[in-house]
């Protein structure tokens, strides 16, 4: 359920930005497309920050263990992600207001895009780590539900938009992702009880 919000998420910042930059802010259809690339930059970020991570930290816990890795290892990337998103949303939904400098506001997508990267791709990673030999059923279960979550949010985005307004519809997202963010911590800290009570999860 966390990575179909993330993922609705990603989709609602599709409606999210043009609306804000260009019906709020009153930019041009080009021009206010272009803060997306702050999104870029925090997912380049973070793309560097797992590959260092991989390297380091789980290199390290897979030579100790002489085989595989407590599937939990994959876990405290997304815990840094799960905070850093909902700062990105907050920031940006209150930095929305025409009278405030665009600049705060552009800023902000790089900790949406960290968060968004940081809290998918190790929940994916997760998932496969879990289910092992069952991973493809997993991965199609997790892909059907968010698809359709995903699908979903857009139909009522301009309605969200127009009638909270950038500030409060923005920050509904973010406190949606504040209610799961306990979620990865959890499984960090009980995921090999849980996994010890499947009947398809890999328990070592």
């Amino acid at each position: 359920m966390y990575l179909s919000l993330v993922y609705s998420v990603l989709y609602l910042i599709f409606f999210a930005y043009p609306y804000s930059f260009q019906a709020v802010r009153g930019w041009k259809t080009g021009v206010a497309s272009l803060p997306f690339l702050a999104i870029f930059i925090g997912i380049v970020i973070c793309c560097i920050a797992i590959a260092v991570d991989t390297k380091t930290r789980f290199r390290k816990a897979l030579v100790k263990s002489g085989k595989l890795v407590l599937p939990e290892a994959r876990l405290p990337p997304m815990i840094v992600g799960s905070f850093l998103l909902p700062i990105g949303l907050f920031w940006f939904a209150w930095t929305s207001n025409p009278d405030i400098s665009w600049v705060p506001q552009v800023l902000s997508g790089i900790f949406i895009g960290c968060g968004l990267f940081l809290v998918f791709l190790p929940g994916l990673l997760y998932i496969v780590d879990v289910y092992l030999l069952n991973a493809n059923s997993a991965l199609v279960s997790n892909t059907c539900v968010r698809s359709l979550m995903a699908a979903a949010f857009p139909m009522f985005a301009t309605y969200m938009y127009e009638d909270l307004g950038v500030e409060w519809a923005t920050s509904l997202l973010a406190f949606l992702c504040i209610a799961m963010l306990p979620f990865p911590i959890l499984f960090y800290k009980y995921g090999k009880t849980l996994r010890a009570k499947g009947k398809f999860a890999f328990d070592i």
